[in-house]
């Protein structure tokens, strides 16, 4: 599964049907419960979100400034919650992104981010913040890639290091 993202906090929900490699609509997540069900978001700078239910449901988020400000992490802490699984048996990973100290905001996005008024730009930590939202929503299970796609941008694009490209962020429940 492969969206249009957009920058939001659509979340898609996928069922059975599906086989090979199917492009839906807009969205930037996706959730199923489906064995065999390959889930993708691409990331530059932007934090990949892993989700994994004991249950085997997963989830995976692309979640930029716009979707961290809107409380993505969050939203779909509360979908699992929808389904009966509780965030608290949760595990969340944040992949690869940029790092507070390579990602400079306008004092608009940072006073949007942080809900503290600013008057200048600055940097901000998205996965800081995302796991700060994971644990406000009941997640005990949360962990970090130590890596930043600018600091490391041998290995990985980078927007904000003028690369084109795009990573491929990837989850698939067991057979």
């Amino acid at each position: 599964m492969l969206a249009r993202q957009v920058h939001g906090t659509k979340l898609l929900e996928h069922g059975s049907g599906m086989q090979g490699w199917v492009r839906t609509g807009e969205g930037d997540g996706h959730l199923t419960s489906e064995r065999g069900l390959a889930l993708a978001v691409s990331i530059a700078d932007c934090v990949p979100v892993f989700m994994v239910h004991p249950s085997g449901t997963i989830a995976l988020l692309h979640s930029g400034w716009r979707g961290t400000a809107a409380g993505f992490v969050t939203r779909a802490a509360a979908a699992f919650s929808m389904l009966g699984m509780s965030p608290k048996e949760l595990r969340v990973h944040l992949g690869p992104a940029i790092c507070g100290r390579c990602y400079e905001v306008s004092a608009d996005v940072r006073e949007q981010l942080t809900g503290h008024p600013a008057n200048r730009p600055g940097q901000v930590d998205l996965r800081s913040l995302l796991a700060e939202q994971a644990s406000a929503a009941g997640v005990r299970q949360i962990s970090m890639s130590p890596w930043c796609t600018r600091h490391d941008n041998e290995r990985f694009f980078s927007h904000r290091a003028g690369d084109a490209g795009r990573q491929v962020a990837v989850i698939m429940r067991r057979l």
